[in-house]
């Protein structure tokens, strides 16, 4: 929905997505009443996420993204933005590091991503001024991945989006959204990141005729970074500091996804009291701060117990990537890095059309005391209201 200047959902790969009749599905038990509550007498605006089997059936079914248009239009509905990160089936048993395939070394990752980019630009209604879609942050470190063989498909990706707003009249921006243990996690690196892209780009422009600096401008304005509150949190970042050193180097911020990660002070209990955020579907990086400010981290909460476990009973604090909804911010022995999240919404609160995006795709997996016997709708309206 539009509200303070600027554009607010919650993200749907929350949902199990695998045909449209799910979808269907989704919108009438979740959607519709969750508008009720919030935008029962104007436009709702949404975040989706479709699989790349589900975008392929509405791009070769033209009547079925018409039915889906005419749906979303006949309940007020509207999409703004899109969630590209998750390609595949998010909602399988255990999903952990295959979310990060395919990546950006792989054509079918991009092919993925223009099919998104032109389904957007039909969903996009003539009121929002642009588009966006955050992507994968080019890989997992742990993979067999090269940064620099990632920019031409990335290349590719904003050529094609300058086309397509040519062709369509709709300006459609991606976000690389940094995560930890991928290829761009710390703000450095995504700085590194685009002044190393930006130079290959530059050259790869001049080869297919484009004049001198026309890189420079449609890489602005095309790609940025999605800004994942949590992800930033976990990892100890000064999110001002790190918002602060994107913009500076004009690096576009497309999308601010709120969300809060798990807290834990493990002289509160030992590390016991982590085991009731272990769990077999989704990775949950985590990260330590020991007394002398030195941090340490491991790909899996899971590993804490099983690896290096004396020295992470020294930390003073450690942060799990563990999406937690964000009206939690202390229960129990836990907290969370909601400030993270207020510290952002601190640094846009002078900004006009913003896409802000609620993600709390975790919600199958919360341990039973934090659902609190709530609805997943009664859940995404009270983070609604807590923001």
């Amino acid at each position: 929905m539009f509200l303070y200047q600027n554009f607010w959902t919650y993200s749907m790969n929350v949902h199990p997505l695998a045909c449209w009749e799910d979808l269907q599905k989704t919108i009438q038990d979740h959607v519709l009443p969750l508008k009720k509550g919030l935008a029962r007498h104007g436009p709702m605006g949404l975040g989706l996420w479709l699989p790349e089997n589900m975008v392929f059936q509405l791009l070769e079914n033209p009547g079925k993204k018409s039915k889906l248009i005419q749906l979303l239009k006949s309940h007020d509905l509207y999409v703004f933005t899109m969630n590209g990160f998750p390609q595949k089936d998010f909602h399988q048993k255990v999903v952990k590091e295959a979310v990060y395939k395919p990546n950006w070394m792989e054509r079918e990752r991009l092919e993925y991503s223009k099919n998104l980019a032109k389904l957007l630009a039909d969903f996009l209604p003539s009121f929002v001024p642009y588009g966006t879609i955050s992507t994968l942050p080019l890989g997992f470190k742990s993979h067999d991945i090269s940064m620099k063989e990632t920019f031409p498909l990335l290349a590719e990706l904003v050529e094609y989006l300058f086309l397509l707003e040519q062709e369509k009249g709709k300006h459609i921006c991606f976000g690389l959204e940094p995560e930890p243990y991928c290829l761009l996690e710390r703000t450095e690196e995504v700085l590194h990141f685009f002044e190393r892209f930006r130079s290959f780009g530059e050259t790869w422009a001049l080869e297919r005729g484009y004049e001198t600096g026309w890189f420079e401008r449609i890489c602005q304005k095309f790609l940025g970074v999605c800004f994942d509150c949590c992800h930033q949190g976990v990892e100890f970042e000064n999110i001002q500091d790190s918002l602060t050193k994107l913009v500076e180097q004009d690096i576009r911020i497309v999308k601010v996804q709120l969300s809060s990660a798990l807290v834990y002070f493990p002289k509160a209990g030992g590390l016991s009291p982590l085991l009731n955020f272990q769990e077999p579907k989704y990775l949950h990086q985590t990260f330590g701060r020991l007394p002398d400010g030195r941090l340490i981290s491991a790909p899996d909460l899971a590993l804490l117990f099983e690896e290096n476990t004396s020295l992470w009973e020294k930390a003073e604090e450690i942060r799990v990537h563990f999406h937690i909804p964000l009206f939690h911010q202390n229960f129990g022995s836990f907290h969370s890095t909601y400030a993270s999240l207020k510290a952002a919404l601190e640094f846009f609160s002078t900004s006009e059309n913003m896409h802000f995006e609620i993600e709390t795709y975790t919600w199958d997996v919360l341990p039973k005391a934090l659902r609190e016997s709530m609805t997943l709708s009664e859940c995404l309206q009270k983070e609604y209201n807590q923001v």
